[in-house]
């Protein structure tokens, strides 16, 4: 599967990319999770469901964190 990869492909693609659950970006960003969740609610986040869990890409760490 792999080997049939595009090797032109973009590394910033969603299959290559971090991502997080709630609690842990609470953490990272000295949060609560309820305020993650809040900005969630209000689009500032835009999470991924992965599994039936909340999952947040590293991308959208960096766009919350430079627009803040």
């Amino acid at each position: 599967m792999l080997r049939s990869f595009d090797k032109n492909h973009d590394l910033g693609c969603e299959i290559c990319q971090q991502f997080f659950s709630v609690k842990k970006v609470a953490q990272m960003l000295d949060l609560s999770q309820k305020t993650v969740r809040r900005l969630i609610n209000a689009g500032k986040i835009k999470p991924k469901r992965i599994g039936g869990s909340v999952r947040i890409a590293h991308s959208e760490l960096v766009k919350i964190i430079t627009d803040y």
